[in-house]
């Protein structure tokens, strides 16, 4: 009787363990997920756009022109 009884117990204090650790990992694993979610927002910002835009030597767009393209006059293949 007192081996099943200590076979129970032991069972139920792993499994008390494992909850735990599970339950630190999710914890670990929403924490990052703000990060992430975080470092996102920044790089969508309207200043970290404007930083890259003059980083990458991008220009405003000034006045478009479109071209008139007749039927049949295209390259295909």
């Amino acid at each position: 009787m007192s081996v099943g009884y200590f076979l129970i117990s032991n069972n139920l204090i792993y499994q008390g363990f494992y909850i735990n650790e599970v339950k630190d990992e999710m914890e670990e694993k929403q924490k990052t997920n703000k990060d992430l979610e975080l470092a996102v927002m920044n790089m969508e910002s309207y200043e970290e756009v404007e930083k890259r835009i003059k980083e990458l030597g991008m220009v405003a767009v000034g006045e478009i022109e479109y071209l008139e393209v007749k039927s049949g006059e295209v390259a295909m293949k």
